[in-house]
């Protein structure tokens, strides 16, 4: 084999040449009399190399004795204290012959992947285009991309020359290239920080560039591309076309993510559309179980107990089931038990005749009276007074009221549905609250979970105001991501206002996490704890494991084993935990 076949390489800590051996050479330092090389320890010669019909015969002059004449072949490498030497076949890697051409390629190359990003549902085509191009363009030899799904696991998506049966993945080199956001490169593994890297050693690179794909600070996936051999390392110019390339993938990425998490929205929003006439948006099976108990007992003179959160919909769901009864043509009439002092409720309720206090200056019909043949919702029932309670009772039973100041009562026909934020039944133990007349009231009951328990129903509900309201705007992905990781504390009454703030302030078409944070009536963009709610240490205690375990759960896309180790817990315990918390 002639000498003009092969280049050899050379590389210390801080760089790497390739050179033509066409007689002796000496090769040292930064005061070799030969090749100098920056970065070696030594400022002097290491060796004199001179070239052989096989390859290139090197003649140490520091190391080992043993190592004083040595013979190197194609594909061998040969290290002296810490210069590594590597025969390589053909050419050496040129690095960028003239600017003006490669600028034009790089133009040509964008253009042509541009085309290939443009056309929809084939990602993994366009990151093997993507893959090849950097390959041919920082000649290297092999590539892979990993990237994030929807569940937040990393997975390859794109490999570009990897045979199926070879190592390819280094958790060392991507787990670092994750947490520093910083791209990683190796121009030789042999003598970097690397070199006792299993994984990477095992992946057969020999030099590697590793970026990761981020989009506004957040980490999609990571992009490697390398070779079987040293590489010179990238110049300038190809550093800058590396970032545009990076970046267009990044950007692909994440376009491809949001179009995942808007398909998933409008299906799940179709789902809940499908439901007959149901009166709250949602995808929850145990509120849909609830809302199907609710139309089966409308049309029946049973009293319902709605529970829930301030703000969950209790005042909507008791509308649609006097909707839903025979009783739609009659009076709805809805009464806020705790927004009215006592002695003011009970004239509401009953009524009056004129003279039967100061001020009452002619007759007025009570509540029950005004929702004659209808329905009477009592919200906030548990704020009940304790004298009225047994006003109420008596009403109940007899079918009759007797306003203030009159003589004989007078029959009324009404259903009663009620509604309270309170546990109605713990008020009943404590005494403060009539036994009988919650078992009057409570015939049938249920609660409505608050959004923090159902956190798909956040978008829907979200994206069902844009579409009543008739805008064509509509949320980012980044916008929903947001709403979904908020308590509202509010529930369904604050994600209203948020949303319809937003819309009056977002200028553009899509509305962006600042339109739904800005104006509210607390810094929305503090997520609140959950865990720091509850009356007690212990109510606090529980919330916050609820929310670790639900954490965990959805980081191991619900596999039970996994979310233990997450937590740190044995599967029988979190099994434990998952029965206590009926998840």
């Amino acid at each position: 084999m002639s000498q003009n076949q092969w280049k050899l390489c050379l590389l210390s800590p801080q760089s790497t040449q390739f050179v033509e051996v066409r007689g002796l050479m000496a090769v040292g330092g930064e005061q070799s009399t030969g090749v100098n090389l920056k970065g070696l320890r030594y400022k002097d010669d290491y060796l004199i190399l001179s070239p052989t019909p096989q390859g290139v015969s090197i003649h140490c002059l520091k190391g080992k004795k043993n190592q004083s004449n040595v013979q190197l072949n194609i594909n061998e490498h040969f290290q002296v204290q810490d210069l590594t030497l590597l025969l390589l076949p053909g050419g050496a890697p040129s690095g960028i012959n003239d600017a003006e051409k490669n600028s034009e390629r790089f133009a040509d190359d964008i253009k042509v992947l541009v085309q290939k990003f443009s056309q929809p549902g084939d990602l993994k085509g366009s990151m093997e285009l993507l893959l090849e191009t950097m390959i041919a363009a920082f000649e290297m030899d092999k590539g892979l991309l990993i990237a994030s799904n929807p569940q937040g696991e990393f997975k390859m998506l794109a490999e570009e020359n990897i045979q199926k049966d070879e190592p390819w993945l280094s958790e060392t080199l991507v787990q670092q290239t994750i947490t520093s956001q910083r791209p990683t490169l190796v121009q030789n593994i042999i003598g970097s920080r690397f070199e006792k890297s299993k994984s990477l050693m095992g992946t057969g690179f020999m030099s590697v560039c590793a970026w990761p794909l981020c989009v506004r600070g957040e980490v999609l996936g990571v992009l490697m591309i390398g070779s079987d051999r040293p590489h010179s390392g990238l110049t300038a110019s190809q550093t800058a076309s590396a970032e545009a390339y990076v970046q267009m993938a990044a950007l692909m990425l994440k376009f491809y993510l949001n179009d995942l998490t808007l398909k998933k929205e409008v299906e799940t929003l179709r789902a809940a559309q499908t439901q007959k006439d149901s009166p709250l948006t949602t995808v929850d099976d145990a509120l849909r179980e609830h809302i199907k108990l609710a139309e089966q007992l409308a049309d029946t003179e049973l009293s319902l107990l709605i529970q829930g959160e301030t703000g969950v919909g209790k005042e909507v769901m008791a509308k649609w089931i006097h909707k839903m009864s025979s009783r739609k043509d009659k009076p709805f009439v809805a009464v806020n038990c705790g927004a009215i002092p006592g002695e003011l409720l009970e004239s509401l309720l009953f009524g009056h005749r004129k003279g039967a206090f100061t001020g009452a200056v002619k007759d007025q019909r009570g509540k029950f009276q005004q929702a004659d043949g209808g329905t009477l919702f009592l919200d906030e029932i548990g704020d009940l007074p304790g004298a009225l309670q047994v006003k109420i009772l008596r009403a109940l039973q007899e079918k009759a009221v007797e306003p203030l100041g009159a003589e004989k009562s007078s029959e009324v026909d009404v259903r009663i549905l009620c509604a309270t934020h309170k546990n109605l039944k713990g008020l009943v133990e404590k005494g403060e609250f009539r036994q009988d007349l919650f078992y009057r009231l409570a015939e049938v009951s249920f609660e409505i979970p608050p959004l923090r328990k159902r956190r798909e129903d956040i978008s829907l509900i979200a994206n069902e105001v844009l579409i009543e309201k008739g805008s064509d705007k509509r949320f980012s992905a980044d916008a929903i991501s947001w709403m979904q990781s908020q308590e509202w504390t509010g529930n369904v009454r604050e994600l209203l206002s948020a949303v319809k703030r937003a819309m009056a302030l977002c200028t553009t078409d899509v509305i962006q996490v600042q339109h739904l944070t800005i104006g509210g009536p607390q810094d929305a963009s503090k997520k609140q704890l959950n865990w720091l709610g509850g009356e007690n240490l212990e109510d606090a205690k529980n919330n916050f494991v609820t929310d670790k375990v639900r954490l965990a759960l959805k980081k191991s896309n619900n596999k039970r084993a996994q979310a233990a180790e997450l937590l740190g817990v044995t599967p029988r315990t979190l099994f434990r935990y998952l029965e206590n918390m009926e998840l």
